[in-house]
């Protein structure tokens, strides 16, 4: 198998509307409190090509999924079949989605994607001219991370904290390393959980973005 990876800052300019608290329009982004970005995974076997793109977002709408993959037909070859577009859900990027209010803003919301497009395009170009002969590795851990947010309170259930609340703590992993020197080349991680801690009007990968950045200077 061959696979190669590579990173690019789709970081907006103040001004940008974030998604994922209250009305996007309104929570117009003031600062950065950490870059947010597009990872792409691509991977090649026995002919058969795919992309793994991963990126800080809370969610992307139907259209700008069209587009992006579109970008990538065009650019790569790839069919939208073979492209693969996951969002951490951070709740403190910029909004790519004509949702709620943004449906009454599409200048704003075309702005930021002119940016997303040609970075995503990039990055994936990098990590397929970067392709090497790989291993795959996969294990399953566990994580403390994921919290319970369905208390009951009164006969009811209330929005917050309940530590003794089920949870699913599965920590699933995949490590793409290179074949003849164990050099790390991606490692794929997925847990349970709502990066929804950035409340203020600060673009944030949240505590995702944190953790990718954790391993990013390990590696390094």
């Amino acid at each position: 198998m061959l696979a190669g990876f590579a990173r690019e800052d789709i970081t907006p300019p103040k001004g940008t509307p974030i998604l994922g608290t209250g009305l996007s329009t309104e929570r117009l982004s003031e600062s950065v409190n950490d870059p947010t970005y597009a990872r792409v995974l691509a991977l090649e076997h026995s002919g058969q090509k795919v992309l793994i793109v991963g990126l800080d977002l809370c969610f992307l709408g139907g259209n700008e999924s069209n587009r992006l993959k579109s970008a990538l037909e065009r650019e790569l070859g790839l069919r939208p079949d073979q492209i693969l577009l996951n969002c951490s859900h951070t709740h403190a990027a910029a909004a790519a989605s004509g949702y709620s209010d943004m449906l009454d803003a599409p200048e704003l919301l075309k702005k930021y994607m002119d940016q997303v497009e040609p970075a995503l395009v990039k990055a994936a170009k990098r990590a397929t001219e970067s392709q090497r002969e790989v291993r795959a590795k996969a294990a399953m851990g566990r994580t403390d991370i994921p919290m319970n947010r369905r208390q009951p309170h009164d006969g009811t259930i209330v929005n917050a904290p309940n530590p003794p609340g089920p949870t699913l703590n599965s920590l699933p992993l995949c490590l793409i390393e290179d074949a003849k020197s164990a050099e790390p080349v991606c490692l794929i991680f997925a847990t349970s959980t709502h990066p929804v801690c950035m409340r203020r009007k600060a673009i944030s990968a949240d505590y995702p973005g944190a953790a990718m950045a954790a391993l990013e200077e390990w590696d390094s």
